[in-house]
């Protein structure tokens, strides 16, 4: 994500989210802090397992946001 915001990584969480997942929706106003969501994405023939983090990472020195596919 080159261009995305590193202050609010939760938004880009969320983003990520219901890009992937389009039937998924946030209330206004929600927050993600830190989480850890999986799904599938694609169909059962071919797709990918998803998984999206948001922790804090010492590395960087604050959250980090990641996102990882596992294709089948």
């Amino acid at each position: 994500m080159k261009s995305s915001s590193t202050e609010f990584s939760g938004v880009n969480v969320q983003d990520a989210i219901t890009c992937l997942s389009k039937k998924t929706r946030f209330a206004p106003l929600t927050q993600f802090n830190y989480g850890s969501f999986s799904f599938s994405y694609g169909s059962d023939n071919r797709g990918a397992l998803i998984d999206v983090t948001l922790q804090k990472d010492e590395k960087i020195g604050g959250m980090a946001f990641r996102l990882a596919a596992n294709g089948y």
